[in-house]
């Protein structure tokens, strides 16, 4: 078992604090083991629900961007890059909508439940996209 001073145990840490909703402190802590050990795939999908949850959606994109180069041709790497590509298009859509000013063309994209399952099939981190309602904030904002 890992020894709580560990980039290991702050991983699990930021894990269990994401599970209380404390998404902040998750953060600073996922963020402090990503210092320790920056090769850790898992530890990008951790980062990518945060930021998920904090709606920085150029955050998650580096974040997918960090899991495929470490892990090009994981169990999850589809699954990730498919993720990857449905942000990108919601994000150039609402780009395109907002240069345009034509908030009628906003469409919710997507509100999707992604589980990804670890290569030892132990864990499961689920990732939830709620692009409407960003969406919907986007073009009033």
């Amino acid at each position: 078992m890992p020894d709580g001073s560990s980039w290991y145990g702050q991983f699990e840490l930021a894990r269990a604090l994401m599970g209380l909703n404390r998404v902040e402190t998750a953060q600073k802590i996922a963020e402090e083991a990503r210092k320790r050990n920056p090769d850790y795939p898992l530890l990008h999908l951790l980062l990518a629900n945060i930021h998920i949850r904090k709606r920085d959606y150029p955050a998650l994109l580096g974040d997918l961007a960090t899991f495929l180069k470490l892990e090009p041709n994981g169990p999850t790497s589809d699954q990730v890059r498919q993720t990857r590509e449905k942000v990108q298009r919601a994000l150039a859509n609402v780009q395109n909508v907002l240069r345009c000013g034509s908030a009628q063309e906003l469409i919710p994209l997507l509100v999707d439940a992604w589980r990804v399952d670890c290569a030892d099939g132990s864990r499961r981190h689920t990732v939830f996209h709620r692009w409407g309602q960003w969406l919907g904030s986007a073009a009033r904002g």
